[in-house]
């Protein structure tokens, strides 16, 4: 899983232009793949709508503070979309070797 995680990582983050999403003032630290919903939710941990590049700042506040990257998430995709991805998240989901494999493939 660890290499799925490295290249899909790299993957966000060039396609979000290597520039946080939550850009402001407060921007710090290197930039990072920043899931909406935890990672550990396992059914959208690839799932490219749920992943952006974030600044290891917002990354870290998200965790205590969600309000900023959710609402700037649904500004910009929509309160059924987010509703969706929640929705998705509570699917039970374990990855197999194959699905990892095709991930990396996908990614790189």
């Amino acid at each position: 899983m660890e290499e799925a995680d490295s290249v899909f990582s790299k993957w966000i983050r060039k396609r979000d232009e290597y520039a946080c999403v939550l850009a402001s003032v407060k921007c710090k630290g290197p930039l990072q793949n920043s899931h909406l919903i935890k990672r550990g939710k396992k059914s959208v941990r690839f799932s490219e709508i749920n992943c952006n590049a974030n600044c290891s700042h917002h990354n870290f506040n998200h965790n205590f503070h969600p309000q900023e990257y959710t609402n700037w998430f649904i500004k910009k995709f929509g309160a059924e979309v987010y509703n969706n991805l929640v929705q998705e998240s509570e699917i039970l989901k374990k990855w197999t070797r194959i699905e990892l494999l095709e991930i990396i493939e996908k990614y790189k």
